[in-house]
């Protein structure tokens, strides 16, 4: 069973984390949606005792005064930035954000310079990928024969299905088991790894559903939304993992 890191004490460090969001989640003009993924994301990492900052091309640019960086969930990579296995179908890719796509790889390669903990959920595992020199599939239902349901359909309920997780991975250590089950939103995914990469877990149809670099600190990128599993124990322990990394980073830095 996973560990759930116990609350910080009083007196205890207070990192502070850049969220890496859309450009739409801010603002008087702010997508709903988007904004409403915003602030799951900030609670999910301020409950583990740190202070999380937004980060949008119209606001910060800059990881000076962080300790870790989360790229969060959103739309598709501008095609233009990307590498895929084979030629999208353009018409599928949906909420390019090409100004968010700057951003976040600027940020991801300062961060993994810094050897700053990362952690890439859904869209930003696969930012971390692309930063990286690895690929996407660009649509999982058009290449991968037999795909599970990885997203939802019209007004069905969001999938969930399992994973397998590598032994000796981060991942495992931090959820202290080789298999999870986890919801799913998401149309593209990992394939050929970047530099450095590894492959952390996979579904039963063997799409990558997460990807961490271990030798340069913490980087973790998962394909499913943990900010959205409020009472999984294993969701927890992910950000409880990536906030004790991120104390570590403000220690040692700061």
């Amino acid at each position: 069973m996973p560990r759930v890191f116990a609350a910080m004490g009083e007196g205890a460090v207070s990192p502070t984390i850049g969220i890496s969001l859309s450009s739409r989640a801010l603002g008087p003009d702010a997508d709903p949606r988007a904004a409403r993924q915003a602030k799951l994301y900030r609670e999910a990492i301020e409950r583990e005792g740190v202070i999380a900052r937004s980060l949008t091309p119209q606001t910060s640019t800059e990881l000076d005064g962080l300790d870790g960086l989360v790229l969060a969930g959103g739309g598709d990579i501008d095609s233009e930035l990307c590498r895929y296995d084979s030629q999208p179908d353009l018409a599928k890719l949906k909420h390019v954000d090409r100004a968010r796509d700057e951003l976040e790889f600027g940020l991801c390669h300062a961060a993994l310079g810094r050897a700053m903990p990362v952690l890439g959920i859904c869209r930003g595992a696969q930012v971390l990928g692309v930063a990286l020199g690895g690929s996407l599939l660009w649509d999982i239902t058009s290449e991968v024969n037999e795909a599970q349901c990885h997203r939802r359909v019209g007004d069905q309920p969001e999938p969930h299905h399992r994973i397998e997780i590598a032994e000796g991975s981060r991942l495992g250590a931090i959820l202290g088991s080789t298999r999870a089950k986890v919801n799913s939103a998401h149309h593209q995914a990992n394939s050929r790894l970047g530099q450095g990469l590894t492959r952390a877990a996979w579904s039963e149809d063997g799409v990558t559903e997460a990807i961490e670099l271990t030798e340069t600190g913490f980087a973790l990128g998962v394909q499913w939304h943990p900010e959205r599993m409020r009472q999984s124990g294993e969701a927890r322990e992910i950000f409880a993992a990536f906030a004790a990394a991120a104390r570590d980073y403000h220690l040692r830095e700061g």
